[in-house]
């Protein structure tokens, strides 16, 4: 199974909501009207580097998730970053992953509901590759 992710800005999803172009559900997002959903992750989009500083962590141009960059001491708000030495303009959002319908989503926040091992294996590999492939 291929996992296909997008970035979502928060102002879009807020813009979309008052169109009525889609409904939230618990952690996913759901287009309306064709009903496709996305598991949703907190992200940020790192814009550029604003301090003057060298970008030691190489971070500028991609879309990291909230957990990673609180795990590395980053100081987060909706459109800043503050990480060491370092400060950025961000974009806060969401990593969309694409639910395939004929398949149950594997949740990143929780384990597996069913019990099987390989799906709670699954959730964690998913969150490790989202974090360290983007």
């Amino acid at each position: 199974m291929t996992t296909n992710t997008v970035f979502f800005s928060q102002e879009a999803v807020n813009q979309w909501m008052i169109e009525g172009a889609v409904q939230l559900d618990n952690n996913e997002l759901v287009k309306v009207p064709d009903g496709q959903r996305y598991e949703l992750i907190e992200a940020f989009r790192i814009v550029r580097e604003v301090s003057g500083a060298e970008d030691e962590n190489a971070l500028v141009g991609k879309v990291k998730g909230r957990a990673l960059l609180e795990g590395l001491g980053a100081e987060l708000t909706e459109a800043s970053m503050l990480l060491g030495d370092n400060a950025y303009d961000v974009v806060a959002g969401w990593f969309g992953i694409l639910v395939d319908d004929r398949e149950p989503a594997i949740h990143a926040t929780s384990p597996a509901a069913s019990g099987d091992t390989s799906k709670e294996d699954a959730a964690l590999l998913t969150r490790f590759l989202l974090q360290r492939l983007n």
